[in-house]
């Protein structure tokens, strides 16, 4: 998936690895036999936006931008944490996290491994690609693994 991103983009990059690790974490950890699941690891930035923003002095103007952008792009309803921790569920998850990286200012490219399938339902991710503050999102893109060594990780602390 390619990203244009509001403002830096090692600061995108932090912010979308925060979150989805937080994520994968949770889904690590908890598990999904359970009604409702733990969100105290996931970024508060990331809870105001997804449950109906009601802290917004708090959230970097970069996500409120790529909320908005979100909803434009996607057509989609406002998510509840919740809903979206439950659709890291590996049983209902098509494609594992593997890396962003960037080949240039603004840009951002995210790699996931489909496991070989061409139509991957990944909504929570656009959600998540969106959030942490991207203008704009193509959608998934086929590349060689050649193409991903060429250009550098981004968002590691």
């Amino acid at each position: 998936m390619q990203i244009d991103v509001f403002g830096d983009v090692e600061a995108y990059g932090w912010r979308l690895r925060r979150v989805l690790m937080a994520a994968v974490r949770v889904a690590y950890e908890q598990g999904f036999d359970r009604e409702e699941l733990d969100t105290s690891s996931i970024p508060n930035w990331f809870i105001s936006i997804t449950d109906g923003g009601s802290h917004e002095e708090a959230i970097p103007v970069e996500v409120l931008a790529g909320r908005n952008a979100y909803y434009a792009a996607r057509d989609q309803n406002e998510w509840d944490v919740q809903e979206w921790l439950f659709c890291f569920d590996p049983d209902l998850r098509y494609w594992h996290w593997w890396d962003l990286t960037s080949p240039g200012d603004r840009v951002a490219v995210l790699w996931i491994d489909t496991r070989g399938e061409w139509d991957v339902p990944c909504e929570e991710l656009w959600w998540a690609v969106y959030a942490a503050g991207a203008r704009s999102a193509e959608g998934l893109i086929w590349m060689s693994a050649d193409e991903w060594r060429r250009q550098p990780s981004i968002g590691i602390t």
